[in-house]
C-alpha cells in the first residue's frame, strides 16, 4: 500500500466526518447496520496509558466489543429495547468524544486499518449516542409515569381522607343516635318498671273491690233483715194503735163514769204503756240478739218510722 501524505490524511478526515453526519441525520440507518462483529479499539495516548497529555497510540490499542443490537430493535424502528431505567450507565462504557487519529499512526498501520476504525468508532458513537437519548427517554418517561402514580396515589389518598373524615362524622352520628337510643330505654324500662308496679297496685286494688262486694252483700243480706224487723215493727204497732183506739174508745163509753171508772181506766192506761213498752222491748232484745252487729240505741217506742226514718 503507497503511504498517504498529511494533505489527503486531512481531505479523507473531512470526508469522513460528512459521512457520520449523514449517518447521525438518518434515521434509519441505526436500524440497517449490523456492527455486531466490529472491534473498536479505546486508544492510549502516550506519555502514560489514559492520561490526557499526549496523542493516541495505535500500539497498544485495547480491543473493545461493540456490543449486538437487540433484535427487536430492528423489527421496533430502530428503537433498541432498553434495561431497567434505574440502572445507571457506566462511564467505562462510552467512548471519549475528543479521541483521535493521530498522523504518525496512520502512517504505522496504514490508511485502510485507520478508516476501519474511525467508521467503526463513528457508528459505535452514533448507537452510543442513539442508545444513551432512547434511555435518556426512557428514564424521562419512567420519572413521568412515577409522577403521575404519585400524583394518582395522592389523589387516592386525599379521596380516602375525605372518606374517612366522611365516616368518622358517621360513626359520631351513629354514636350519639345509640346514646339516645340508650336513654330512650333507659327511660322505656323506668317506665315498664313503674307500669308494673301500676299494675301490681291495680290488682291490689281489684282484690279490694272484691272484697267490697263481698262485703257489701253482707251488708245487702242484714238490710233485707232489717227491713223484715221493721216490717214485723211495723205490723207490731199497728196491732197497738189498734189496741190504743180501742182504749179510746173505751175511755169515751166510760166518761160518764165515776172517778173510779176514770182511775181504772187511768191505770188501765198505765198499764198499757207498760205492756206496750214492754212487748216494745221485749222486740228490741229479740233484734239484738239476732242481730248482735247492730246499733239499737236509737230504737224508742215513743218514735214512729216516716219515710224509713225514725221520727
Amino acid at each position: 500500500m503507497s503511504p498517504l501524505n498529511e494533505e489527503e490524511f486531512k481531505t479523507y478526515l473531512a470526508k469522513d466526518r460528512e459521512k457520520r453526519a449523514t449517518v447521525l441525520q438518518s434515521g434509519d440507518a441505526e436500524a440497517n447496520l449490523d456492527v455486531s462483529g466490529v472491534a473498536i479499539c479505546k486508544l492510549k495516548r502516550k506519555g502514560g496509558g489514559n492520561s490526557k497529555e499526549g496523542s493516541p497510540s495505535l500500539s497498544d490499542a485495547e480491543p473493545i466489543a461493540a456490543q449486538p443490537l437487540n433484535n427487536e430493535a430492528a423489527a421496533c424502528d430502530s428503537k433498541a429495547v432498553l434495561p431497567s431505567p434505574r440502572k445507571r450507565i457506566k462511564k467505562e462504557k462510552l467512548v471519549s468524544q475528543c479521541i483521535a487519529v493521530g498522523w504518525e499512526e496512520v502512517k504505522e498501520s496504514g490508511l485502510e486499518k485507520a478508516s476501519e476504525m474511525l467508521v467503526a468508532y463513528n457508528l459505535r458513537s452514533a448507537l452510543l449516542g442513539k442508545v444513551i437519548m432512547d434511555q435518556f427517554q426512557s428514564v424521562l418517561g419512567h420519572e413521568s409515569n412515577c409522577q403521575d402514580e404519585l400524583n394518582a396515589t395522592k389523589e387516592k389518598l386525599k379521596i380516602a381522607n375525605d372518606i374517612l373524615g366522611d365516616m368518622k362524622k358517621q360513626i359520631l352520628k351513629v354514636n350519639k343516635r345509640l346514646e339516645e337510643e340508650q336513654t330512650a330505654l333507659t327511660q322505656l324500662e323506668k317506665k315498664t318498671e313503674n307500669n308494673k308496679a301500676f299494675e301490681e297496685e291495680v290488682v291490689g286494688l281489684k282484690k279490694s273491690v272484691d272484697t267490697l262486694k263481698g262485703l257489701s252483700a253482707s251488708k245487702d243480706v242484714e238490710i233485707e233483715d232489717l227491713k223484715k224487723s221493721t216490717d214485723t215493727l211495723k205490723r207490731q204497732s199497728t196491732t197497738k194503735d189498734m189496741e190504743i183506739e180501742d182504749l179510746k174508745k173505751s175511755i169515751d163509753t166510760l166518761k160518764g163514769q165515776s172517778a173510779e171508772k176514770d182511775m181504772e181506766i187511768e191505770e188501765l192506761k198505765i198499764d198499757a204503756a207498760f205492756r206496750y213498752q214492754g212487748g216494745f222491748d221485749k222486740a228490741i232484745e229479740q233484734v239484738h240478739i239476732l242481730f248482735p252487729l247492730f246499733d239499737l240505741s236509737e230504737a224508742d217506742a215513743m218514735k214512729s218510722v216516716v219515710d224509713g226514718k225514725l221520727v
